[in-house]
């Protein structure tokens, strides 16, 4: 718990009172990413799919080996987080090279872009975790599979 002591102790619980819509403003202490992140150096990453719609193979997905935990008040804070237009009977104009400049939007939550557990097809699991040795240098036992192995691309095969 020593990690939600150090992320309310800067205070970011606090610093999203009143940022409930987009294009409020408020002024805020620098932020560390690192007080964001569990306190490990180990993890395993999977290419994936976007959780919302068009649900594109474009993400590359990090889980870390030890949780992040999160107050209720910290869940209920985020929840609370909002996208798009601060007024919904106004008509925002987004200009950007990624949009039509005519697209309007509405406040709506950030939440509930999750979808159910997906197929694996074939995907490789990447880890830096050595199952070999534990921090205290002894044997550990692994908790999952290990295949170590290398695989050329078909355009390198004879």
């Amino acid at each position: 718990m020593e990690h939600i002591t150090k992320i309310e102790r800067h205070g970011s619980t606090k610093m999203k009172r009143g940022l409930l819509q987009p294009g409020q403003e408020r002024p805020m202490p620098a932020l560390s990413l690192k007080l964001l992140l569990p306190p490990t150096d180990y993890y395993i990453t999977y290419e994936g799919s976007a959780t919302t719609p068009a649900c594109q193979e474009t993400a590359t997905w990090i889980v870390f080996n030890r949780p992040l935990y999160i107050t209720e008040q910290q869940l209920y804070a985020l929840r609370g987080l909002k996208r798009g237009s601060p007024n919904p009977n106004h008509n925002q104009l987004i200009k950007s090279s990624f949009s039509s400049p005519s697209l309007s939007i509405t406040a709506d939550p950030m939440g509930n872009n999750y979808r159910p557990i997906q197929p694996t097809h074939h995907r490789p699991v990447r880890t830096n975790i050595d199952f070999t040795s534990s921090e205290r240098g002894e044997k550990a036992c692994a908790t999952m599979h290990r295949d170590m192995h290398y695989r050329a691309n078909t355009f390198w095969q004879p």
